[in-house]
């Protein structure tokens, strides 16, 4: 039986579930209500509860989301997974040759097995080659998660997306944003929920508040970070310095850097509010 509603949904599970991975570049989370709520990656986990027909409900881990996924996106597959890709869209190709046939599109943080090395590329499990320069090793340190998001700016806007490849069903969120970058740069995973997000990361006591609400109205440049989290009603972006914000946006319909007030000030010009609140990560907030 599928849970029915969301707060059953957020429960943790009675039975143990079963570990899936995603097998395929990217496959669509969907909600309660069987609208899109969040996207899985090429070797992301998937815990399944129970399954009807053609779809499974479970929890992703590396997005904090329960959910439903189409069954045939997933695999039982058990291998471990040695290197993630850091760039915003890795061509997997037939060959180890830049001019061999494209196959497929992954984007950041999608997790693939290396079994061999041939020049500048590296082969995965399954056939495709990528670029030693799209991946990096699973468990290697942490790194400027900042600076990833950084790469993301003209990526288009996609609702409940964060699949950040150049594939036609590409995009990304604004929550979907931070999610991806602080995977990619091998932190813990955050909420792809803006909403959530906010309320976690201060529960799990994993960020503090720089300036809650009413006192973030319109904030001093001198109090923000680089690495800091804004937020409003359903939004989220991450300051890259104390005067600009890099955020994906439907205003724009892609991810884009600009000074935070210019920000504040749109957004309370088309009515959809004044910042809630400024976090900043507790450990390594940026590096």
């Amino acid at each position: 039986m599928l849970p029915r509603n969301r707060r059953l949904a957020l429960a943790e599970p009675k039975v143990k579930p079963t570990v899936l991975h995603c097998g395929v570049s990217a496959t669509t989370l969907y909600d309660m209500n069987d609208e899109p709520d969040s996207e899985l990656l090429l070797g992301e986990e998937f815990h399944v509860v129970s399954i009807e027909g053609d779809k499974c409900w479970g929890f992703a881990p590396t997005t904090l989301m329960p959910g439903y996924v189409m069954v045939a996106s997933l695999t039982d597959t058990h291998v471990v997974h040695s290197h993630r890709i850091i760039t915003p869209s890795a061509i997997v190709r037939e060959q180890p040759l830049a001019r061999s046939k494209e196959l497929d599109l992954l984007g950041m943080n999608s997790l693939i097995t290396v079994i061999n090395h041939k020049g500048d590329f590296r082969q995965m499990i399954g056939g495709g080659w990528v670029r030693v320069a799209d991946t990096r090793e699973v468990m290697r340190g942490k790194y400027d998660w900042v600076a990833l998001a950084e790469q993301l700016v003209g990526l288009a806007y996609k609702w409940a997306g964060r699949n950040t490849s150049r594939a036609k069903e590409g995009g990304i969120d604004c929550s979907g944003l931070v999610n991806i970058v602080r995977l990619a740069a091998h932190r813990d995973p955050v909420p792809h929920n803006a909403g959530r997000m906010f309320t976690e990361l201060l529960e799990k006591k994993q960020a503090q508040l720089v300036l809650p609400e009413g006192e973030a109205y319109m904030p001093s440049i001198h109090v923000i970070q680089r690495g800091d989290l804004v937020f409003w009603k359903g939004h989220v972006g991450i300051m890259t310095s104390e005067y600009d914000m890099i955020h994906a946006t439907v205003d724009f319909g892609k991810v884009v850097a600009e000074p935070l007030r210019e920000v504040i000030g749109r957004r309370r010009e088309k009515g959809k509010g004044d910042v809630t609140g400024i976090l900043r990560f507790k450990r390594n907030n940026v590096l």
